[in-house]
């Protein structure tokens, strides 16, 4: 059966040879494929029909497959939805035909929709209404459909809840529309103010008006002014005629309340001043207030805007008052009119005139020191004061002022006089002051050495502090001293006075101290060291001295751990941290932390297991060796848990953890543990007992004697060797063995067997069927291995290229025509693939957009959600230029601003952010508003431009080579390298109401970073039509930059510098045209 099934294909195989040659029409050596037509209508209802000839013009269309970008056609025709070209060819018996190009164009659009208004409300009340036109010019409306945002609409009335820009297309039948695009405004409440009630018909006076949102956002400029119904050409209104003017304001559709202005004629102004009384008294209480009135008006009342004027001084208000007699000239102003001048007379109080005087004085006795002094004070029959008009004499002779001090003890007789009326007299009797004394001391505290002496000092603070020492008597304690000094060796407190003049001073204190060197104030005690070893030999002193320095450690009680000792020093035999202080008196000194190590173990102790099994008959064995390594197991003494055994070995019938100690003589080990686990049976499994090498792996499961998974807690052995985990990939074929260890048990093993992968179905793939033969363009190879589910072999795997081995999974070729790629591994050969060079360019089309923000911009993440979405395309290439403030206090603080936004930006016309412009184009301003739509719209169906890049990354340098191919001659092209990071964390403000994933700690991507070469210009090369040009540069990165979230863009530029293609690659990768 088997010899059978392989003769069957060579007896085919001999059929067709045979017939071919006997008839060559048979024999295909080269295949033309045609179509029909150059281009489709992408309604998936036209179709495009293939044939497909022979060198000989025999047709094959019926036996050949057909491709269309790659996938197998069902027959020879083909229809589409989608809008784009399309690549063809043909193949059959292993020979490719030529390639077509296609392309499916959108149906044209032969309706007309327009709508009664651009914009509404998003508070699904306000609508618009839709019309619909033919190619005639006839209302198709009652037969049309209406879509918005491919959401159908019941009739021709929309209305809205969701803000943004909308787009609406007609549908009769299969006839559709242009996209018509219109806004949905947010629902805001918005207010109008005017800067002023009344405005005046003078052909000057204005009226500004303000509309301002509920936050206080001013929304003055972007909003429409009506006065009545009649549309405003601004904000500034001046009036033509009288009467009650109302004024709204349009927002977004959104409309204000109404406000009420006044405009009337200019004012005529005659103004008068009226006073509240006619005469006013000169007594700086009575009072008379103005107001000021417009007589050509009706009599207004201008008063609260009137500014009046005393004698050509400013009043400061409406009320004036005064204490001087005369006549006021009284004028106003009101703005720049005034008033008639107005006569206030003031005159004097009755109460102001002295009729009688009556002189009082504030003491009737003074001391004659030149310092104590009388005031006097003169009043008129009202109780008016009148000493500062009056004259006051002192024994008949006029003084300056109103008061009196002298040195000269006498009895003086006063007198007012104001005019022609005197007062009564008054008489001061001024005597000599009395002696006041003070006692000064340079210290106040003095030794009791009989040496130390203070010095004292008299003063007569009632005679000018004079100092009255020599001539006073200085008393200690009642007791009359020789001199001003004093000293003692008594200590204790000393009360000292001194007597002059019949005056005793009060007593000061001086305090007769002991010497600081006698006393204990502060005690601090040391010791010779601060560690020692706890063997009852090392011992520890201390000693204790005042502030003075003086020991005290003889006088001193020590006390360690709270608890006094005997004498100064100490030792112990436990090893602990103790704490000391010493005691003079009620004094305590500081505390010192001494550590008592323990003794050095000297002694080495091993155990040759660290866990048994607790079954009391597996045991642990014990070996110690002293300092120089002599074994002394047998002399040697071992404590378990405490515990004294007589014996070099351990067992025990009880789980746990044992601590072993071993002493010999006076030396020991440092502490060893062992663990003894429960005995019990343990089992392992593993999932099969046969593994295919380099596709299976083994599960093993290790389970306790109730069945429980314990295998996170067991160690498991293959071939003796410890595996780190459950999962065993082998990594040869034979037969293992294995088995676990679980707590000291150990399970039974079991085997496995791991054989060969046997390789059945080898297939290569490439990511391309049609590649540029100038040695620049490249095809990228992968194999797979069907029979292992289609398992990726590229790295094992050999590629081969018309028989030819290649350095690795990558083709270039300078051929022109078909390419047989085939793979090898491990004597398997794959079917050939076949692949096509040819010298006519074929690159795909990219899209490029800049994107122009800030995180600190509130309207940016409308452009960041259409960049983003729009690059999950890969013909969209997008570069986010930041712009602002580079201080994190800033409000407009973005930490990816880069200058380079402003030089690109400026030559493109970015005046508000965000901003998208396409291709650097700016005639290709695209609306930020959210739709990603909006970009992938203006893919390009073709380019003649390729952009090839090869980039080699080492740490933060990278190397790159740009291979260029233009179809046509362009003498001053440029080209432009640019870097940027994705992954990027800062806060992005959201001012939209939408898109809640863009915030706080977002992630920004392909954010501009460097560019080499000029970013604006770039650097200037020729393209000569179908030749390559290989441009090569190198590049450090910041170190701030992570390389793995890098990309470079190449753009190719025209002598416009607008952007005939570009391409984007990963660091370290590579991409073809």
């Amino acid at each position: 059966m088997k010899k059978s099934f392989y003769l069957f294909p060579l007896l085919v195989l001999l059929f067709f040879t045979h017939c071919a040659e006997n008839h060559p029409e048979l024999l295909v050596e080269t295949l033309t494929i045609s179509a029909d037509k150059e281009h489709i209508i992408a309604d998936d209802e036209e179709l495009i029909s293939f044939s497909i000839q022979s060198q000989n013009g025999r047709n094959w269309t019926n036996e050949a497959k057909i491709f269309v970008n790659g996938v197998l056609l069902d027959g020879n025709k083909f229809k589409t939805s989608e809008v784009g070209a399309f690549r063809c060819h043909a193949v059959l018996n292993e020979v490719t035909s030529n390639e077509i190009v296609f392309t499916s164009k959108i149906k044209p659009a032969t309706l007309t929709l327009s709508a009664d208004r651009k914009s509404i409300l998003a508070d699904g009340q306000d609508h618009l209404t839709f019309v619909v036109t033919d190619a005639q010019g006839k209302d198709v409306s009652a037969l049309a459909k209406i879509k918005v945002n491919d959401v159908p609409v019941q009739g021709l009335n929309y209305k809205a809840t969701d803000v943004g820009i909308q787009n609406a297309v007609a549908f009769v039948g299969k006839e559709y529309s242009l996209p018509l695009s219109f806004v949905t405004n947010k629902v805001e409440e918005i207010t109008l103010t005017a800067d002023k009630p009344l405005v005046f018909v003078d052909g000057e006076d204005k009226l500004i008006l303000t509309v301002k949102n509920a936050e206080g956002q001013d929304l003055t400029g972007e909003s429409r002014f009506f006065v009545g119904e009649t549309p405003m050409a601004s904000n500034v209104y001046r009036p033509e005629s009288v009467g009650q003017l109302s004024f709204t304001a349009i927002y977004n559709d959104n409309k204000s309340t109404s406000v009420m202005v006044t405009a009337r004629k200019p004012i005529e102004y005659k103004l008068v001043i009226k006073p509240s009384k006619e005469i006013l008294i000169g007594d700086n209480v009575d009072e008379v207030s103005f107001s000021c009135i417009n007589t050509a008006e009706n009599d207004e009342d201008l008063t609260s805007e009137t500014t009046f004027f005393i004698d050509g001084q400013p009043l400061g208000g409406r009320v004036f008052k005064t204490d001087k007699v005369g006549t006021y000239r009284i004028t106003a102003r009101y703005k720049d009119h005034d008033a008639e001048p107005l006569l206030l007379v003031v005159d004097p109080h009755p109460d102001t005139i002295a009729k009688s005087l009556t002189l009082s004085a504030d003491k009737d006795e003074i001391f004659a020191d030149g310092e104590a002094m009388v005031t006097f004070t003169v009043k008129n029959q009202a109780d008016r004061d009148f000493t500062s008009q009056a004259t006051i004499q002192i024994n008949n002779k006029p003084i300056s002022g109103n008061t009196l001090k002298t040195t000269t003890p006498d009895i003086y007789k006063i007198v007012a006089i104001v005019g022609s009326v005197k007062s009564n007299i008054v008489t001061i009797n001024a005597i000599k002051r009395p002696a006041l004394l003070k006692i000064e001391a340079n210290k106040n505290k003095i030794i009791a050495d009989n040496k130390d002496e203070v010095i004292l000092t008299c003063i007569n603070t009632a005679d000018k502090d004079k100092d009255v020492t020599g001539e006073a008597t200085f008393f200690v304690d009642g007791k009359a001293i020789s001199g001003n000094k004093f000293k003692t060796n008594k200590v204790g407190d000393y009360r000292i006075t001194a007597r002059f003049d019949g005056s005793e001073s009060s007593p000061v204190l001086i305090v007769a101290e002991p010497h600081p060197d006698t006393i204990v104030k502060e005690l601090t005690i040391t010791a010779n060291k601060r560690s020692f070893v706890a063997n009852n030999k090392e011992v520890v002193t201390f000693r204790a001295k005042n502030q003075a320095n003086k020991d005290f450690t003889s006088e001193a009680t020590f006390y360690v751990n709270d608890k006094p000792i005997s004498g100064n020093t100490f030792k112990t035999s436990v090893a602990d941290a103790y704490k000391v202080y010493a005691k003079v008196g009620d004094k305590q000194s500081n505390v010192l932390t001494l550590q008592a190590t323990p003794r050095p173990a000297s002694l080495r102790l091993q155990l040759d297991k660290r866990s048994i099994l607790a079954d009391g008959a597996q045991k642990v064995r014990f070996t110690v060796q002293d300092a120089n390594d002599r074994d002394i197991s047998s002399k040697a003494t071992f404590m378990v848990n405490g515990q004294r055994i007589n014996a070099r070995e351990y067992s025990t019938d009880v789980p746990g953890t044992y601590k072993v100690v071993a002493m010999y003589e006076e030396e020991h080990s440092e502490e060893e543990t062992f663990t003894a686990h429960r005995p019990e049976r343990i089992t392992i499994e593993i999932d099969k007992q046969e593994l295919t090498l380099g596709t299976d792996r083994a599960l093993f499961t290790v389970r306790n004697s109730a069945q429980s998974d314990i295998t996170d807690a067991s160690q498991i052995f293959i071939n003796g060797q410890a595996i780190p985990s459950r999962y065993h990939t082998p990594d040869r074929v034979g037969t293992f063995r294995a088995y676990a260890i679980y707590n000291g048990n150990k399970s039974a093993e079991i085997s496995f067997h791991v054989k060969e992968a046997v390789i059945q179905n080898l297939l290569v793939k490439a990511d391309k069927s049609v590649i540029v033969s100038d040695g620049a363009d490249f095809a990228i190879l992968r194999c797979t291995d069907s029979s292992r589910g289609g398992r990726d072999v590229t790295e094992e795997a050999e590629f081969f290229a018309d028989g030819q081995r290649l350095q690795s999974n990558m083709l270039k070729t300078q051929k022109v025509g078909n390419i047989s790629i085939t793979a090898k591994l491990k004597n398997q050969t794959s079917a050939p693939l076949q692949l096509r060079g040819q010298t006519a360019l074929s690159a795909v089309p990219k899209l490029y957009v800049e994107e122009f923000t800030g995180t600190w911009c509130p309207y940016c993440p409308r452009a960041i959600h259409m960049v983003d979405e729009a690059s999950k395309n890969p013909q969209v290439i997008a570069v986010a230029f930041h712009t602002g403030a580079n201080s994190k206090g800033h409000p407009r603080y973005d930490p990816f601003s880069s200058s380079a936004t402003l030089i690109v930006g400026n030559v493109l016309g970015v005046g508000s952010y965000p901003s998208l412009v396409a291709n650097r184009d700016r005639n290709q301003h695209i609306p930020a508003y959210g739709n990603p739509v909006g970009i992938t719209s203006r893919i390009p169906s073709d380019t003649s431009v390729g952009i090839a890049i090869q980039t080699t990354l080492s740490r933060h340098h990278l190397s790159a080579t740009v291979n260029v191919r233009s179809s046509e001659t362009r003498e001053a092209a440029h080209w432009v390298a640019i870097i940027t990071e994705d992954k990027l964390i800062a806060d992005q403000r959201n001012g939209t109401g939408r898109y809640p994933h863009i915030g706080k700690n977002f992630s920004h991507d392909h954010v501009y970073r460097k560019s080499y070469g000029d970013v604006r210009d770039g650097t200037e090369f020729s393209l000569p039509k179908d030749q390559t040009q290989h441009l090569t540069f190198s590049l450090n990165l910041d170190n701030k930059l992570v390389p793995s979230n890098c990309k470079l863009v190449i753009l190719v530029m025209d002598k416009d510098r607008k952007v005939l293609n570009a391409q984007v690659v990963k660091l370290g990768d590579s991409i073809s045209y």
